[in-house]
């Protein structure tokens, strides 16, 4: 499961437009290695994770609402 919530977390912020190396860094398989680029990155991930996590918060939503019309209707 919890791969499958990593994969799920890559994939929406890949939807999202962030970069390949943002999300690597984000899942955790940047380089240990850390560099002066990095420390500028810091911001741009704690927006990618935030606006990552409100997208699947959305989605996790909007399928509730669905489930609970059909539920209305059946």
């Amino acid at each position: 499961m919890p791969h499958t919530l990593r994969y799920t977390f890559g994939s929406v912020a890949g939807d999202l437009g962030f970069s390949e190396l943002t999300i690597r860094a984000m899942l955790g398989h940047a380089s240990q290695n850390v560099t002066q680029d990095y420390i500028h990155i810091d911001e741009a991930l704690k927006l990618a994770v935030r606006r990552t996590s409100d997208e699947i918060e959305r989605l996790l939503a909007e399928g509730a609402e669905k489930l609970e019309a059909i539920r209305l209707v059946a």
